[in-house]
C-alpha cells in the first residue's frame, strides 16, 4: 500500500487493531460471495473517508483523556468506526472498526467482541 497523497491523512492503527482487521477480513472470508463484498466495499469507503475526510466524516463523541484528542464515531454499512484526528501530523489512528452482522467464526478464540 503507498503512502497518502498530498492533501490525504495517514491512516494507522495499533498492532493488536491491525490483527482484529485481519481476523475480520478473514471471517468474511468464511461468508458468501455477497456479502464478503459487502464487508470489503465497507472497509474500502471507511479508509477512503479516513483518509480524505476524517474531520467531517465522523460525529465527535468525546475526548481521549490524557491527550485531549477528539475521539470520532462513523457508520458506514456494516462497520462501527472510531478513530482520532491528529490535525498537527494530519494523520488519524483508529481506535477500533467492528462488524455490525454476525461473522462466522474462525478456528481459535474471538478475540472481537
Amino acid at each position: 500500500m503507498s503512502g497518502p497523497s498530498e492533501g490525504e491523512y495517514r491512516v494507522s492503527c495499533s498492532g493488536l487493531e491491525m490483527k482484529r482487521l485481519g481476523q475480520l477480513l478473514a471471517r468474511a472470508d468464511l461468508l458468501d460471495t455477497k456479502r464478503r463484498r459487502q464487508v470489503r466495499r465497507a472497509l474500502k469507503h471507511v479508509f477512503h473517508k479516513l483518509r480524505t475526510e476524517p474531520l467531517t466524516w465522523g460525529e465527535q463523541e468525546q475526548s481521549l483523556p490524557h491527550s485531549g484528542l477528539p475521539i470520532y464515531h462513523a457508520l458506514h454499512s456494516i462497520l462501527n468506526v472510531y478513530y482520532t484526528v491528529v490535525k498537527e501530523q494530519h494523520s488519524v489512528v483508529i481506535q477500533t472498526i467492528r462488524c455490525n452482522i454476525p461473522l462466522p467464526q474462525e478456528d481459535g478464540p474471538d478475540e472481537t467482541a
